[in-house]
């Protein structure tokens, strides 16, 4: 919790992200629940990872914390990366409104229009997966695939209008993000 406050003023970060089996944990292990509650506090956006393998970040455990915030806007990273965890991911956010999702790891074009279509382009927003030099792994995510799968005023949300309503959450402006 003094690492999330120190994030939040010293070193003005406007997020935090937890891949909690990387960290050891599940992802409704109480640390997690007191950082969240932090995160909230500090007006810091959270960013949970849901990766389709891994029992510990399940779709499920996310929707679980992120009911105990609902007035919390959530991130879910790697939500799209296999069918059923796609499928898996669309029910949970019809139940979460405060649930958001990236792109990244999308398994095709399709999961990412399905998502649009049954929850709005306001709850999706880009992520590549590439962060570091060199790229070792890409995915079919880009935004010229995006292109062929969503329309154009949906594509400016999720390829950065969604990000900037975010960002403008976090700075103050307490209007619903999502």
């Amino acid at each position: 919790i003094q690492e999330l406050r120190r994030a939040a003023t010293e070193l003005a970060m406007v997020g935090v992200q937890w891949h909690s089996r990387w960290q050891g944990a599940a992802t409704d292990d109480p640390w997690i629940y007191r950082g969240l509650e932090a995160a909230g506090e500090l007006q810091l956006v959270p960013f949970l990872h849901s990766h389709a393998d891994s029992a510990l970040e399940a779709i499920q455990l996310v929707e679980k914390v992120a009911r105990a915030f609902p007035d919390l806007p959530i991130v879910v990273l790697d939500a799209f990366g296999g069918y059923r965890h796609a499928l898996d991911c669309f029910d949970a956010a019809e139940r979460c409104p405060n649930l958001l999702f990236d792109t990244c790891q999308a398994w095709n074009g399709q999961a990412v229009q399905e998502a649009v279509r049954r929850f709005g382009p306001h709850r999706v927003l880009f992520g590549s997966d590439i962060y570091s030099h060199p790229i070792t792994f890409r995915t079919a995510n880009t935004p010229a695939l995006l292109a062929e799968y969503v329309e154009r005023d949906d594509l400016a949300l999720i390829l950065s209008g969604n990000l900037e309503r975010l960002l403008a959450w976090q700075s103050g402006d307490r209007k619903e993000p999502w």
